[in-house]
């Protein structure tokens, strides 16, 4: 379907891939991995045909449709919505309602009856008439509520544009479907419902993704990007690929060594009998032969290694929470998102929150480090211990005009510490020498990670409380964390929905349910309980507690409390909604930086809070039903 032929990309003194040569065939699932930076995501604009000053050939059957999902998305048009944009991939069903409307007004015609019956029988076979329903379930599965099917997607976050392209994506079914970390805005549940889907794929995909277990479930071909040059493994998934291409590697080595050592042996005799009148033929033969050989090649890449470990202290109890309560108005029982949780952490736990989008988790987390003050009941750190929090959104991660070195230098912990010392210490993270001054905003998503870690290691804390750390990781950098989290001498309280990386290192696993945290076996047992009614849950895991098995129905007074405050926000949105549209319009009539800037930081402002009452939105719905 798609071919690419000794194709290169970047400068001749500077390549970032070269003499790729690889095939793409209808069957063929390709998980697509190698290092930050290496060039995965070029690789992919180039055979999406979105970036074309590449050396080498593209060839492409012209009846192939490519579906490519980058990892950002800034192509939305305003106005449109999550359904709108899904529905434009049953444009050809509607394309035929149309004609069919055309042409029942001029029935009378023999030629326009027979092309009616035509397209009439075409969609009593096609399974995409009921293309409406399709797109509920697709969007309903990536995380979006009924409200939030028809809201202007260019007045949400990333994560929502991102998700509502994918279902685009996914109702489309092109071809050959590209995926750049599709994961990266997913929750739990769908990233199950994008698993699910691509193992029933009928087209051939491509996917970059740190998430193991779709590599392993999904793909039957490997391409590692390694060392500037493309790699292919034919038949296997992620795992099989790790051996295999450790077998190639020790292979490779084997030759190098095998023909350096022929290569010795005919410079010792060149050496030995170069001024020999009588062996002067032998010695240009063997010259000769030299030159024609061609050296056995050991790709490498530079490694990238950090580590780290915890506080010193052997205490035993960190963080506790009493009669836990919370909500986001003032009212003493009303809206509440968490009610009365009970909960302890200890040195040796490696705790796991799990679950969809929206139930709290993000929260919960905001409470325990004390960034949220609870409505009743209390969080209590004991020893005084020390927290290291991981935060999900960061500001960091969009810093720009700030080194990474006097980033890490601005802690107040720092101010102790000599030039050297930071250098140092940054060194453990993998920053060494002239790196220590790039600028934050060329850093890779790895490279944030690391310098985010470094900072909130320092100081020894004993828990370690991380909101989805994997996301902007690649795999390699993935498994240096999973090992420095194993031996990490603390407690961890973590937030991921990377299944992987979960089994990996948990010992306890909860989520959120009916306003409450539920202690689960292990993540099966989490997937095996969504399917079940929220009493049946509380039953079967708090045996112990009969009050909270029992279902809790808001009353008639706290319906029309949440349905008042609903009303009242989505008022708001319109508002806030038309003054972005405003200042959108004010922005082309500007000139000047200075204006420009001002209507900027106004717009970030305002979209800054329609996402907070957006997500508000969303917990009271859910508080609804």
């Amino acid at each position: 379907m798609l071919v690419l032929e000794n194709l290169s990309f970047g400068y001749t003194d500077q390549l970032l891939f070269k003499d790729v040569n690889v095939e793409i065939n209808r069957y063929d699932k390709i998980g697509f991995v190698g290092r930050n930076g290496s060039g995965k995501t070029t690789l992919l604009k180039i055979i999406a045909g979105e970036i074309d000053d590449f050396y080498g050939t593209r060839i492409i059957n012209p009846n192939i449709e490519i579906g490519f999902l980058p990892q950002d998305i800034n192509f939305i048009k305003e106005g449109e919505s999550a359904f709108s944009l899904c529905k434009k991939a049953f444009s050809h069903i509607e394309n035929k309602f149309d004609e069919l409307s055309r042409l029942s007004s001029q029935i009378e015609d023999p030629r326009n009856q027979e092309q009616y019956d035509r397209i009439l029988s075409e969609l009593s076979v096609s399974d995409d008439v009921e293309f409406e329903h399709k797109i509920k379930i697709i969007l309903s599965n990536l995380g979006f509520l009924q409200s939030q099917f028809d809201k202007d997607l260019t007045l949400l976050s990333s994560g929502y544009k991102v998700r509502a392209f994918l279902g685009y994506l996914m109702l489309f079914k092109p071809d050959i479907l590209i995926l750049d970390e599709p994961t990266n805005y997913l929750d739990i549940d769908a990233i199950k419902f994008l698993l699910d889907f691509l193992k029933s794929y009928e087209g051939a995909f491509i996917i970059v993704s740190h998430d193991k277990q779709i590599l392993d479930t999904s793909t039957n071909k490997i391409w590692d990007l390694y060392a500037k040059k493309l790699y292919i493994y034919n038949g296997c998934n992620y795992t099989d690929f790790l051996s295999r291409k450790e077998q190639y590697l020790t292979n490779l080595e084997a030759q190098a060594k095998n023909q350096q050592q022929k290569i010795d042996q005919q410079m010792k005799f060149i050496e030995r009998f170069r001024y020999t009148e009588s062996k002067a033929s032998a010695v240009q033969s063997r010259i000769k032969q030299l030159e024609k050989i061609e050296k056995v090649e050991i790709p490498r890449e530079s490694n990238i290694s950090f580590a780290f470990h915890g506080s010193t202290n052997q205490f035993s109890n960190i963080l506790s929470c009493e009669n836990l309560t919370f909500g986001y108005n003032n009212e003493e029982n009303g809206n509440i998102l968490l009610d009365n949780i009970h909960f302890s952490i200890i040195r040796d736990d490696k705790i796991f929150l799990i679950g969809r989008n929206g139930i709290g988790k993000t929260t919960f987390i905001k409470l325990l480090v004390g960034e949220l003050q609870p409505k009743r009941g209390k969080v209590t750190r004991h020893n005084n211990s020390k927290i290291g929090y991981f935060e999900q959104n960061n500001t960091f991660f969009t810093l720009e005009n700030t080194n990474l070195f006097d980033y890490f230098a601005s802690s107040d912990f720092a101010a102790s510490m000599s030039l050297q010392q930071i250098k140092s210490y940054l060194g453990q993270f993998g920053f060494s020498g002239d790196d220590v001054y790039k600028d934050i905003s060329v850093l890779s998503g790895g490279e944030k990670v690391r310098l985010l870690l470094a900072k909130i290691l320092y100081p020894q804390p004993d828990i370690l409380i991380l909101d989805e750390p994997t996301t902007h990781l690649d795999i390699a950098t993935k498994e240096i964390l999973i090992e420095n989290l194993k031996s990490f001498s603390g407690a961890l309280f973590i937030v991921s929905h990377d299944i992987d990386f979960i089994s990996r290192l948990a010992n306890k696993y909860i989520t959120i349910i009916n306003k409450n945290l539920v202690n689960l076996d292990n993540i099966s047992d989490y997937f095996l309980l969504k399917d079940l009614s929220k009493e049946n849950v509380l039953r079967i895991k708090n045996k112990d507690n009969k009050e909270n098995s029992k279902k809790k129905i808001l009353s008639t007074n706290k319906r029309q409390q949440i349905q008042k405050e609903i009303e009242e926000i989505e008022l708001q949105l319109k508002d806030i909604e038309s003054q972005m549209q405003k200042l959108q319009h004010q922005f082309s009539m500007q000139n000047d930086y200075e204006s420009i800037s001002n209507l900027s930081s106004e717009y970030k402002r305002l979209e800054n809070k329609y996402e907070n009452l957006f997500n508000r939105l969303n917990e009271l719905e859910q508080m609804l039903n």
